[in-house]
């Protein structure tokens, strides 16, 4: 057996127990990942943290042109000193977030989906204020990038297979 039929047979091999598992692509044709993209109006941020926050979610969501569904993210941060010198200064900071999410039917205003993803990441403190700010500030712009992808991937993997599912339930007695 040459090596590419034996890499051929092993992708098939590994293959097998995720199709047998229900796996399906998120963004497939009919789903309603798809039905997301330029369809979630944003609420305006109220902070800094969260105008970081909504320009991240808008470049995976792409911008809005007919919106159907509201998104509302709350968004907490906290830093803790993660490495400490001999000589008591902080030379290394532990930056964690916390966002809440709540996606929305904008006709209704009943809430669809919710959830709260949260993460960390770090940043150096060096010598001087000036790089140490810099690294800060990087560090929230990677820990809003990381916080967003969780959200968004909360949402796709937790979205029905069809659109419709997603319309909420009328109440009883009420007739269209």
């Amino acid at each position: 057996m040459s090596l590419s039929d034996r890499r051929s047979f092993l992708s098939v091999l590994l293959a097998l127990p995720v199709a047998a598992c229900g796996f399906e692509p998120v963004y497939q044709q009919d789903t309603a990942a798809l039905g997301l993209r330029g369809k979630v109006l944003l609420d305006t941020p109220t902070t800094e943290m969260i105008f970081d926050l909504n320009r991240a979610l808008e470049e995976r969501l792409g911008a809005t042109r007919d919106p159907i569904y509201g998104l509302r993210t709350t968004y907490q941060e906290s830093s803790s000193a993660l490495a400490i010198q001999g000589t008591a200064a902080i030379t290394r900071y532990n930056l964690i977030g916390t966002s809440s999410y709540d996606l929305r039917d904008l006709q209704t205003g009943i809430t669809i989906l919710s959830g709260t993803v949260d993460s960390f990441t770090s940043y150096s403190a060096t010598s001087t204020t000036v790089a140490t700010a810099a690294a800060a500030d990087d560090a929230r712009q990677r820990l809003s990038n990381t916080l967003s992808d969780l959200i968004i991937s909360d949402l796709l993997v937790r979205l029905p297979k069809d659109p419709l599912e997603l319309a909420p339930a009328l109440p009883v007695g009420v007739d269209l």
